[in-house]
Parts: structure tokens; C-alpha cells; sequence
């Protein structure tokens, strides 16, 4: 970390890298912090370092998904050697498809079953399952758009991987100042007062799902556009403001306020078509993985979250009856 100190346009271009990913997150395209090629270059070790030194995870994981999708912007606009040089790089086994297999399988790439499935755990949506993809030979076939987007998954998996490595000890004072004011970027900007256990709302009544779903948030891990959905309805229906609702999701890596109140709104049947949308059922929590052990943890008979919360409010005054 000492050498840190004599990089002093370098961390200032390191320092703008975390402003950009504090602001932007995975809301980026193809954008260059600095003229000068070589700060551009030298300045992403450095904010990896600085990010390590700042210490907070979130920090971490907004850098890392910030950096990905700046990858995954920049290839997009390059050629197929370009792109094959940087999976190569990467250590990924994936290749174009000549003209026979391209025609038989109507992609232009492929890449190992083994790094897809690696891969696709950070990827929401149901066209990214294993059983919705062509899969020939030991080859998951897949779009240009598709393995760009693996890429940048497996770059931000090592940009991870890195800062868990970095073991910071003591932050040299040339560059205390520039740590302390992302640190106070941090509590000012970013962090938000979560909304508290009180009255109808009371989180000990949480059924297993949902106070999962509220931990994955809270830690930064990726819960996917169903979880989101979920969680958000839960919330709503128990009595939760859209503000409060927000709250919840700017712990996010990949937050961006306008989205997030766009979407709590549309649920809460404030946008759109004015519906309010209900609360999954356990059925549905179950097809999309989300359920937790597999319900054993509730009651039985249970049909819905919701409906978790009921019972335990009526097995609290006394009452076993079970609402539906």
C-alpha cells in the first residue's frame, strides 16, 4: 500500500473510478476517466486498492459490478479478435462455431458447460436456464450480446476475488484524505435509515423466505428480479411505505434510486396499470428457488407468505386457526 503515495495523478484518477461506481453502478457505458492512457490503465489497480483500504463490502461489490460492465460496454464495440484475445486471457473455454455448427445450432459462439453454469449464477432471467439453452457436445451456444455478458461476469467475479485477497493494515497517510472522503461519500450519500420493526410490521413474524431475501439484500448478494419482486410485494402488503421499500433496496451493489422507485411503485399499483400485485405464493417462492427448506421451517398448510404472518399473529394471541 506505501507506493500508493507516489501515484498522486493516478490516485485521483483511482479516487474518480470509485466516485463513478458509487454513482453510476452498473448504470455505465464505455466511459474513460482520464486523457492519458497510461493513469486509465494504472488507475484500476489502485482503485481496487483504495476500495480495499476504504474497507466497506458494499464499496467492493459496486467497484467490481461498476468495472464488469464497463468491460462488457468496451467489447461491444470491438472485433471478434479482440474479444477472443480477452476470453483467451480469461482462462474461458469458448470458441466461434464454424459454418456447419453455426448453421446447425444457429449461434455464432459457444462456451463450456462448465464456465456457463459457473457464470450464469450471477445472471437473472429464465432464457439464461441450462434447459432453455442449446447445448450440443459438451458447448452451451450462445449469442455475441450473451458472451460478452458471460465475460464481464467472470470479471467482476475475479475483481472480487482480488479485493478479498488485499489485506490492508495501515493506510498510508498520503492517501488517509482520499479514504476518508469516499468513507464520508459512503455514510452521507449512499447509506439510508432501514425502516424499523414496529406494529403490524413486525419482522419476528417474517416467514423463512422473506427474512432470507431481506439478509441476501442487506449483504449485497444478487437475489434476482423474482426475489426483488417478492420481497418488495411482502413489504408493501405488510404495511411498508414505497420510501421504506427503497430504503431496503438501496443496499444493493447495482442500486439506482430511479429504477428501484419506478418498480416499487408499479408493484404498489402506483404506475402502470394501477394494480397492486399480490404477494407470491409458496407454490410459485418454491419454482424459483426461493423457498427455504423447503418449507419445513413453517407451519404446515402454509400457503403464502402472507399467510405466515397470520397464523403466527393468531398463535401469539392464543388462537391456532389458520387464515387464509
Amino acid at each position: 500500500m506505501e507506493e500508493l503515495a507516489a501515484w498522486g495523478d493516478e490516485v485521483r484518477v483511482a479516487e474518480r473510478r470509485i466516485i463513478q461506481a458509487l454513482e453510476r453502478g452498473e448504470d455505465v457505458g464505455a466511459v474513460m476517466h482520464s486523457d492519458d492512457p497510461d493513469e486509465e490503465i494504472v488507475s484500476f489497480p489502485l482503485a481496487v486498492m483504495l476500495a480495499a483500504a476504504v474497507g466497506d463490502k458494499w464499496l467492493q461489490k459496486r467497484l467490481a459490478l461498476y468495472e464488469s460492465r464497463r468491460v462488457e460496454a468496451f467489447l461491444s464495440g470491438e472485433d471478434d479478435g479482440v474479444l477472443e484475445a480477452v476470453w483467451t486471457d480469461l482462462g474461458l473455454k469458448a470458441g466461434r462455431c464454424g459454418p456447419d455448427e453455426a448453421e446447425r445450432t444457429g449461434f455464432p459462439y459457444k462456451i463450456s458447460v462448465a464456465d456457463y453454469l459457473r457464470l450464469v449464477k450471477g445472471i437473472d432471467g429464465a432464457e439464461w436456464r441450462l434447459v432453455n439453452r442449446t447445448v450440443w457436445k459438451g458447448w452451451v451456444y450462445v449469442t455475441r450480446r450473451e458472451l460478452i455478458r458471460l465475460i464481464a461476469e467472470e470479471v467482476e467475479s475475479r475483481i472480487l476475488k482480488r479485493l478479498e485477497e488485499l489485506k490492508v493494515s495501515k493506510i498510508p497517510d498520503p492517501i488517509k484524505e482520499t479514504v476518508e472522503r469516499i468513507r464520508g461519500m459512503l455514510a452521507t450519500r449512499f447509506a439510508r435509515a432501514l425502516p424499523k420493526a414496529e406494529d403490524s410490521r413486525d419482522e419476528t413474524r417474517w416467514p423463512p423466505c422473506m427474512v432470507a431475501l431481506k439478509n441476501a439484500l442487506l449483504s449485497g448478494s444478487k437475489v434476482g428480479h423474482f426475489g426483488n419482486f417478492a420481497f418488495a410485494s411482502f413489504l408493501l402488503s405488510s404495511g411498508y411505505s414505497v420510501e421504506e421499500v427503497v430504503a431496503f433496496y438501496s443496499q444493493r451493489p447495482d442500486f439506482n434510486e430511479r429504477i428501484a422507485r419506478y418498480q416499487v411503485e408499479h408493484i404498489a399499483g402506483l404506475r402502470g396499470s394501477r394494480t397492486k400485485y399480490s404477494i407470491p405464493s409458496c407454490q410459485t417462492m418454491k419454482a424459483h428457488g426461493l423457498c427455504v427448506e423447503e418449507g419445513r421451517l413453517c407451519p404446515r398448510g402454509i400457503r403464502s407468505p402472507r399467510q405466515f404472518q397470520y397464523l403466527t399473529r393468531r398463535q401469539r394471541s392464543g388462537s391456532g386457526a389458520t387464515e387464509q
